[in-house]
């Protein structure tokens, strides 16, 4: 079931954010509207029903709600917010209000949008700042300019934006920035591919921007002015189709003994016939070592992350241990969510019940079954890549790899946690008075890895990040070091 995300922005987190198992396709946006000089007001009582549509929506809904706080902790939560309401509110306004609540729920897939017709969205207002950013220990760099105008070059430290330290605006703007677990490499990863939006919804949008900045080769400070860009820009940059062959490529080196595969999303058109050429012509080579580099990789399809895992296993393994859900009948407010109440009861009447009274899904395309390995499966040693970017079904194949031991992992902490996610269908509940959008998935799905913390991501085993002056270079230190390993292990 396709969700309808048609406003801008529900485009654009959606390509960045939301890999869903299966992928939930965003429609494409509408023409741009015109230009808004204000924001419609809602009042007092039209925001509680919202806050309540949210809460209750939840509550009903979303199965893991309570994995990191429990009820008596949610509640007070949506208390406290409820009694901020005191007075009329633009619905961004009321974004900024609720919006911490969502992402601290610790689910990368529950996302929460602004109204569309926030002022912010204006075609004719150039409002953004044009950068997307990289953090490294907290601090952040120039990652990439978005207009010609943002003369600044890759690396470049940002210290300030508009007077306003940058340490101050990240830890105000972390807070509202979906993401599972506990862990930060996920947040920041995210922060610094939607910066533009993040601070124009919850600081100051601004026509331009006024930086402070360092080079971190040199140490020298200086002051940099950018103008500022529109939505409709941002949005076509953000959101530009992949090139053939950019989601998935196989590169042979070191003079022929090592492949790197890079998958870039496991919803890749061709996924299914690239690994099988990829994994052939790494057989017939004669190939024993191998470096995955899903860094960035938001996830997709969960059945090609198993069937990556096959290639790389000759014994039978575990994938999904169980999926779990709460619903118990259509959600109260179903009518906000873009589902029936045909297709919640067709979900509810498949769900089975344990005898402690917990309810499961059988089952999710065959995957909490016992999963076959490939008798010409890889055997040579495996490296694999990772980050922040890694999340929902990339993360559920690191996790099957890293718990049987079966590869070597470099990077950053996974931005997915260890033991699942939240995902598979996924309604749009649209709050009616506010028109805040939020995506609330329906199933937990739970991998086959007992005993593991459900806080954190997949950890590396060599935590390797950068250098300020070897990402200003451009220089590759993870693959780098990767390839060191292989060359050690020798």
């Amino acid at each position: 079931m396709k969700p309808s995300l048609s406003p801008i922005v529900c485009l654009l987190l959606a390509a960045a954010i939301l890999a869903c198992t299966p992928p939930a396709a965003p429609e494409p946006p509408p023409a741009a509207a015109e230009p808004r000089s204000a924001e419609p007001v809602h009042s007092p009582q039209e925001l509680r029903e919202d806050l309540t549509i949210l809460r209750t929506t939840l509550e009903e809904a979303h199965p893991g709600l309570y994995v990191y706080a429990g009820p008596a902790a949610r509640a007070a939560q949506f208390d406290a917010v409820a009694e901020q309401i005191d007075q009329a509110m633009t619905g961004l306004e009321f974004y900024r209000l609720i919006a911490p609540l969502v992402a601290g729920i610790h689910d990368g897939h529950t996302v929460i949008w602004p109204p569309p017709d926030a002022a912010v969205y204006a075609p004719a207002q150039d409002l953004f700042l044009p950068l997307r950013l990289r953090f490294l220990d907290g601090q952040a760099y120039v990652a990439e300019t978005l207009t010609p105008e943002a003369d600044l070059a890759r690396g470049t430290e940002i210290l300030a934006i508009n007077g306003r330290a940058m340490a101050d605006i990240a830890a105000r703007l972390l807070p509202y920035v979906p993401h599972d677990g506990l862990g930060q490499s996920g947040p920041y990863f995210y922060l610094g591919q939607l910066f533009p939006l993040y601070y124009s919804w919850i600081l100051e949008p601004a026509g331009s921007y006024e930086l402070r900045t360092r080079d971190p080769r040199t140490g020298q400070e200086a002051t940099a002015a950018l103008p500022a860009m529109n939505i409709v820009d941002l949005s076509a940059i953000l959101n530009q189709p992949s090139q053939p062959g950019q989601d998935l490529k196989l590169e042979i080196v070191e003079d022929g003994t090592v492949a790197v595969m890079t998958i870039g999303w496991f919803g890749a058109a061709g996924i299914d016939s690239f690994f099988e050429d990829s994994f052939a012509q790494i057989r017939d080579q004669g190939i024993q070592d191998l470096v995955l580099d899903v860094r960035g990789n938001g996830g997709g399809n969960g059945q090609h992350g198993a069937q990556l895992y096959a290639y790389l296993s000759r014994e039978s393994f575990e994938y999904y241990d169980y999926l779990g859900a709460v619903l118990e009948a259509p959600p109260t407010y179903a009518a906000h969510t873009g589902l029936s109440a045909a297709e919640y009861e067709d979900i509810v009447g498949r769900l089975e019940r344990t005898a402690s009274g917990q309810r499961r899904y059988p089952h999710w395309v065959g995957l909490d079954q016992p999963q076959a390995g490939r008798p010409d499966a890889f055997a040579g040693q495996v490296t694999v890549l990772i980050d922040g970017g890694c999340g929902s079904s990339t993360t559920e194949f690191a996790a099957i790899a890293h718990y049987n031991r079966r590869a070597i992992f470099v990077g950053e902490e996974t931005g997915g946690t260890y033991y699942g996610n939240n995902s598979g269908t996924m309604p749009v509940l649209t709050l009616p008075h506010s028109g805040i959008t939020v995506v609330i998935p329906l199933f937990q799905f739970v991998m086959a890895v007992p005993g593991v913390a459900n806080d954190r991501g997949i950890p590396p085993d060599y935590e390797i990040s950068p250098t300020p002056e070897q990402f200003a270079a451009g220089t590759d230190a993870v693959l780098d070091f990767a390839l060191d390993l292989v060359r050690d292990s020798r």
